[in-house]
């Protein structure tokens, strides 16, 4: 009578073993996330959070905080954010004057401007020329070169 009754629940543990790795084996293999899409997934919008609205969204102007340049502008060069080198961004690469006076940068070819149309070196001159280095205008750039 001993002997059946250990083997009774022998087999009811060895039953109910079984039956939990089944049903371990099922929630694992159905929890793959292609199986879930998110719709978030989906979205190519980043969602950004400050406490307070910029003062300005014109990439000249801003000033203070909170800065969200580095989120919707793209620079000439830009800084690798692991090992802080310069790295090649609107720029495709940059040569140094041996007077160490002037950059040359190429741009990359094929840029354009949200709306589609093409950015040019004219466009990067025009930048410089007349709104950062214009003394009509409050630049934090124009200000800085000044006080620097």
């Amino acid at each position: 009578m001993v002997q059946k009754t250990n083997w009774i629940k022998h087999s009811w543990c060895r039953g109910l073993t079984s039956l939990l790795v089944l049903v371990v084996a099922i929630a694992v293999s159905s929890c793959r996330p292609i199986y879930f899409p998110a719709s978030a997934a989906q979205n190519s919008q980043l969602v950004y959070s400050v406490l307070k609205e910029p003062n300005s969204f014109n990439y000249i102007l801003i000033r203070g905080t909170p800065n969200v340049n580095d989120l919707i502008y793209s620079g000439l060069l830009g800084q690798n954010g692991l090992t802080g080198e310069v790295e090649p961004a609107l720029a495709e690469f940059w040569e140094i004057s041996p007077d160490k006076r002037r950059i040359i940068l190429t741009l990359r070819e094929e840029l354009k401007w949200s709306d589609g149309e093409p950015l040019t070196v004219d466009d990067i001159i025009f930048t410089y020329d007349e709104i950062y280095l214009n003394e009509k205008i409050e630049t934090p750039i124009r200000i800085q070169q000044i006080c620097g």
